[in-house]
Order: C-alpha cells, then structure tokens, then sequence
C-alpha cells in the first residue's frame, strides 16, 4: 500500500507538472496568435490605407489581392479585379513577358520601373511600380506597389513643349539675348548674338564677359571695372543701360540692354539675363544730328 501510494503521488505531481506546462504552452500559443492577430491587422490597415496601389500576383499572372488605392488606380471594383491576369489590364504584357518578370522577381531582384497601363476603358494610365518577392498564404508571389504619375508625365511633356518654343523663340529673335552667372561667365549666347559678335557658341560659352564683349577700357578712356562690380552689388540700378561692347573683330558698338536677374528658391540672384539692341546707328545719328544743329546754330 505504501509502495502504491508513492507511485500515485509521484504520478500526480507528474500530471500536476504536465498540466502546468500545458498552460503555460496554450498561454503562450494565446499570446502569439493574439501577436499574430495584430500584425494581421496592422498589416491590412497598411495594406488598404496606402496611397499607393499594391497588388499581389502569383506565378501565373493572377491577381490575389489588391487595396483600395489598386482598385482606385484601374477603375474596376475589387471583385472584378481580384482574380484577373494582368494581362488583362494590359495587353501589351503577354504571359510570356510577366513569367520572365516573376522569375527574376523570385529569384531575389527588386525591380523598378514605368510603364504605361490601359486597363481597357481607353485611357492611358503612366505608372511608376515597384515589385519584390512575398509569400501569399505559404505560395510564391509578386507584391507590386504602383503611383499613378500621368499627371506629372503630363507636367514634364508640357515644359518640355514650353522649353522648345522658349528656345526656338530666343534662337530665332532678332535682338541680343545672353545670360551669364554672379561672375559673369556666359552660360547661353543665342544664334542672334552670335552672329552680331562673331562668336560661335563653342568660343564664347563659359568665357568671361570682359573677355569677350565688354572692353576693359572704353573709348573715352575710363575703366569699366568699377562699373561691373557696382552691377553684381546693385543689379537692379541697372535694368535698362546702355553699354558700349566690342566685336571679335574689335568694333566698338553701342547696345541697349535688357536686365533681368534668375532669383533661386531663396530669392538670390545666381544668373543674369541680357537682352539686347544694337544702337549704334542710332547713335551716330544722334550724333550728327547734334553736330548738325551745332552748326547751324554757329552759322546762324
């Protein structure tokens, strides 16, 4: 009997121990699905919070899931959308082409990219995408993060059509047009002042402006040193002046010219822009015609 019930005490301090093990293995198990639970969810409320569209695919094309934002970005709701190959989307992308994409995907490559996207309500969507390896409910797959950027594609087609007349205008006016840095080296010379100075593009860019145009001593024998530097100090003393410039050959002529500084974000100035009229007939005509009157009044 005293055999028997040392046995039954240590079979029961077996069990008590084991069933203290249990609860703590299920208090555990309680505590990581809970874990579990949450990251699910902070993960959902990521997934359909983003701005951006995220879509998951698998190997063969077929979308899993998809946010709000996705749905947002092709125009379809979610149920039409989910289940779809992506090659609906787009016929441009054959399965041949996604098949390649999801391999060099799975084999460890982050890709990104654009492209243009026609869901097939006739619109042209430019997205910028990036897509690396998940896994979906335990199966390789694709999670792609899409932004719709056609408005800034538009944006960038829109100043690069407004650059192009800009240049085409300023290459083809007939008046001087320059621009120059805080050092006055020049960084533009239209084919106007180009021709009227005798500089090809080649020879005058980068090259200081009292290397070139602006002679360092004037005709009437002054220095015009003090005058740059009081330009760079107070440029705007100088929004219209007249200036006496020399060509590649040596002539002196007169022009009239145009100021206006380029400000940057900070509202400094870091460039000048000149715009230009040659004068020098006009001036010489002013001049004989002083001359004239003089004259005149002598005889008179």
């Amino acid at each position: 009997r005293d055999h028997l019930e040392e046995l039954v005490r240590a079979r029961t301090a077996e069990l008590t121990s084991a069933n203290k093990q249990l609860r703590l293995e299920i208090e555990e198990r309680i505590h990581i699905e809970k874990n579990l639970r949450e990251s699910q969810e902070r993960y959902r409320n990521l997934f359909e919070g983003s701005r951006d569209a995220i879509i998951i695919s698998d190997a063969a094309g077929c979308i899993l899931d998809a946010n709000e934002a996705a749905v947002y970005l092709t125009g379809l709701c979610k149920t039409d959308l989910i289940r779809r190959h992506f090659h609906e989307l787009d016929n441009n992308i054959s399965a041949k082409a996604y098949e390649r994409y999801f391999n060099r995907i799975q084999e460890g490559h982050s890709l990104n990219g654009e492209i243009a996207l026609r869901p097939g309500n006739g619109r042209v969507i430019h997205i910028e995408f990036s897509s690396k390896t998940i896994k979906f409910a335990g199966v390789p797959c694709i999670h792609t993060t899409a932004r719709d950027i056609t408005s800034r594609k538009q944006s960038e087609e829109d100043l690069r059509r407004s650059e192009a007349k800009y240049r085409e205008l300023v290459q083809n006016a007939n008046s001087i047009i320059i621009r120059f840095d805080t050092e006055g080296r020049i960084k533009f010379f239209n084919e106007y002042a180009q021709q009227f100075f005798g500089y090809s593009e080649e020879e005058i860019l980068g090259r200081s402006l009292l290397d070139t145009i602006l002679p360092t001593v004037r005709s009437n024998g002054r220095s015009i040193e003090a005058d740059i530097r009081d330009f760079f100090l107070n440029p705007d003393k100088f929004k219209i002046q007249e200036v006496e410039n020399v060509r590649r050959n040596g002539e002196r002529v007169q022009v009239t010219w145009t100021n206006r500084p380029i400000l940057n974000n900070e509202g400094k100035a870091v460039e000048f822009l000149w715009v230009g009229v040659d004068v020098t007939e006009r001036r010489q005509t002013r001049r004989q015609i002083r001359t004239l009157t003089h004259e005149l009044l002598k005889a008179q």
